[in-house]
């Protein structure tokens, strides 16, 4: 099935007196196969079909729940049960790649699964002197990537959009005590088919590292046969102003397509070829020759996208130029020596999602409930809500786990007696609902870095007046933490309180709090 173009479904004809060989029960399991993985990559693509969320337990371990997937060639990718990556197994993933050699780096990674079989039962062979496998059993393999994943080939979102990488950076920052390495892409996206005077937008994706300094980009877009609507004209300026750990990034561009063109096919250029990007203090020139072609119409946009999906060939249906690897999250590693620390694990996008029959019928049927006049008044419209409907449905189903550090300053919170509280609720980024929050005092030295290799931090649960008067006592004694939950909010109130003669007697000015939400 890794070639599907070459498969040529045949099937045992059975009859009385047929001698079964070897070759006649591998052909009757292949054709079954086939056909059945045919048939998932044209109805639902690649991608998540449940399951599969991936939570940090800690700096050192993450946990991948159960779940399927199907992979680009359509092979069905089951993880059967909840798997635990902690020390040993990431340690020997960092080991495969070139910054091994280094003592200490930055890193963004990506944690895959792709399938895999696997032999098992073995058994003795009655015709000849050895032993063989009795079953071959579907399998998993889980593994980090440093290739960030290209969703372009999930679904049919090229049939609506044209998207284009434009250039990929490799950034390596060097300081005295690390080495940060990371790619930076970005990527340049247009509708697939646009109306005469429609006004759409051209959507720059900046995808950086979550070690990245800030990000500038600068360009110029030229073009005949549409114009700006913006002050701005076709430039493109794009800039943090802090530094942003979101993955994903975009910049829009408003243009109109011209009145008096129709049928034709047009073009989106990068001006003089160059865009200038700045990364931190790095800068960069890349030359650039893509160039995307959306294509000016009369027809409805609908009715287009269903005659260039009716008209596909079958080797335009059945090619994937994706590798088979699914993408479940990225995963942020700060490495030193034989040491590391997990620093952020995000979920993948909605793209990575297999999208059912079912699924799309219940958005329409969402639509039409919503404003049965408007559901098909305008096409572009209806696109775009879609998508961004899938997107929210998967990032608020996919995050089951945050985690943060709030910080209680006596000077400045809400006090009543020897209690304090946080001025303003606290988004536990999971959505509404019930959720659980932990909470546990936490006690960080100055040393950083001593603190990831000797464990120089500490983190209290529950009643810390356990460890007085013992080896173990906290510098600070009896402090008392709740938390009140908001969960028609999605946000959360922490409040703590401590005995009068231990704040005199220390003189504190505040308190980290380290929380944790759970969603099941």
């Amino acid at each position: 099935m890794d070639d599907i173009n070459s498969s040529s479904f045949e099937r045992n004809r059975y009859f009385k007196g047929k001698l079964m060989t070897t070759r006649d029960f591998e052909t009757e399991q292949k054709y079954f196969n086939d056909k059945r993985r045919l048939l998932n990559r044209l109805f639902f693509g690649g991608g998540i079909v449940c399951g599969l969320q991936v939570i940090k337990i800690d700096d050192k371990t993450i946990s991948i729940e159960k779940g399927i997937a199907i992979d680009s060639s359509g092979r069905e990718v089951i993880l059967e049960k909840n798997i635990i990556m902690d020390k040993g197994i990431i340690t020997a993933e960092l080991n495969k790649f070139e910054d091994e050699e280094n003592e200490e780096f930055m890193k963004d990674l990506y944690l895959c699964i792709q399938y895999k079989e696997e032999e098992k039962d073995v058994v003795n062979s009655v015709l000849e002197n050895k032993q063989e496998h009795n079953l071959v059993k579907d399998s998993c393999e889980i593994f980090l990537s440093d290739e960030s994943p290209d969703t372009s080939d999930f679904g049919l979102y090229n049939l609506i959009e044209d998207k284009k990488l434009l250039c990929v950076v490799e950034d390596i920052k060097e300081t005295k005590t690390v080495k940060e390495s990371q790619r930076l892409k970005v990527w340049q996206t247009v509708p697939r088919f646009v109306n005469p005077g429609d006004v759409f937008e051209i959507v720059v994706t900046v995808e950086k590292g979550y070690f990245s300094d800030a990000v500038r980009l600068e360009y110029e877009i030229e073009s005949e046969e549409f114009e700006p609507v913006e002050k701005d004209g076709f430039k493109v300026s794009y800039s943090e102003s802090l530094k942003n750990k979101e993955w994903l990034q975009s910049y829009k561009c408003l243009v109109r397509a011209k009145e008096t063109l129709d049928n034709k096919s047009s073009k989106i250029r990068i001006k003089d070829g160059k865009i200038k990007i700045s990364i931190g203090d790095r800068q960069y020139i890349e030359e650039v020759h893509i160039v995307n072609s959306p294509k000016i119409i009369v027809e409805s946009l609908k009715e287009r996208v269903l005659k260039e999906y009716s008209n596909r060939s079958y080797d335009d249906a059945v090619l994937s130029t994706k590798g088979n690897a699914i993408c479940l999250a990225r995963v942020s590693i700060y490495k030193y020596k034989s040491s590391y620390t997990i620093e952020d694990v995000e979920r993948v996008r909605a793209d990575e999602y297999a999208v059912s029959l079912p699924l799309m019928r219940v958005l329409d049927n969402l639509d039409k409930k919503h404003d049965k006049n408007a559901a098909y008044s305008n096409d572009q419209n209806l696109i775009g809500e879609v998508r961004a409907f899938l997107a929210q449905t998967a990032a608020t189903s996919a995050k089951t786990y945050s985690s943060g550090i709030q910080y209680i300053d006596f000077n400045t919170a809400q006090k009543v007696g020897n209690k304090y509280f946080t001025e303003n609720e606290i988004s536990h980024e999971l959505g509404i609902g019930p959720v659980y929050i932990g909470t546990g005092l936490e006690l960080n030295y100055q040393d950083t870095l001593s603190g990831i290799l000797n464990n120089d931090s500490e983190i209290f649960y529950g009643s810390n007046t356990v460890f007085e008067d013992s080896e173990y006592a906290p510098d600070i004694v009896g402090v008392n933490i709740g938390v009140i939950l908001y969960p028609n909010r999605g946000t959360f109130r922490i409040g703590v309180s401590l005995p009068p003669q231990k704040h005199r007697q220390k003189k504190l000015q505040g308190i980290n709090v380290r929380w944790w939400a759970f969603r099941k």
